[in-house]
């Protein structure tokens, strides 16, 4: 499920942006008047999108849209004021935020929602990617762990310990992690 955030003090850019995300397949679209209710909300749920429509009643809106992109998996699209779009985008652009220069049309909003779409994507990809070299590094610890500990106590060579880890693997039909936390377990009493 899609789920964005459209903080804005202006109801006919709501109602814009609200049209834009429905058309876009999102299904939870919620609302912030202000910075201060964004940060509440932000605090309470996730979101895969967050629209600040810049000046907002009780800040600039910068900091939020900053705040916001910290959270890896919200893409933020900031819509500002042709007259200040370069000064603040050169700023944003080092936070991978989006910005859309006012007034909006259709077109540019609808190419700006596909491409926080295509860098979600991405970074959801990526995120896996890194969660699978986490785990496997994990592996690795674990079972050099079980091979100094087999080293320590049994007198093998490190190379007879990755032997034996591999052959206990193979043998048992089990990952060389499983063998290694069995290892560690009986040796580690």
């Amino acid at each position: 499920m899609k789920r964005a955030l459209i903080v804005s003090k202006s109801e006919k850019a709501v109602s814009f942006f609200k049209g834009m995300l429905k058309e876009d397949m999102y299904e939870d679209v919620m609302l912030a008047a202000t910075g201060a209710t964004a940060r509440q909300i932000l605090s309470e749920q996730d979101f895969g999108l967050c629209i600040i429509d810049i000046p907002l009643k009780d800040e600039p809106g910068s900091d939020l849209a900053v705040k916001v992109s910290e959270n890896a998996a919200c893409q933020v699209i900031m819509t500002i004021s042709s007259d200040f779009y370069d000064e603040v985008t050169h700023q944003m652009q080092e936070y991978g935020i989006m910005t859309v220069a006012k007034p909006i049309n259709r077109s540019m909003f609808y190419s700006a929602l596909k491409m926080t779409d295509a860098i979600s994507v991405r970074m959801g990809r990526i995120q896996k990617e890194k969660e699978k070299l986490l785990q496997k590094i994990e592996d690795l610890r674990i079972v050099n762990r079980a091979k100094l500990t087999l080293i320590t106590h049994l007198n093998m060579s490190e190379n007879d310990a990755h032997k034996y880890i591999e052959r206990q693997a193979m043998d048992m039909r089990r990952t060389r992690r499983q063998v290694a936390e069995n290892i560690l377990k009986t040796y580690q009493n």
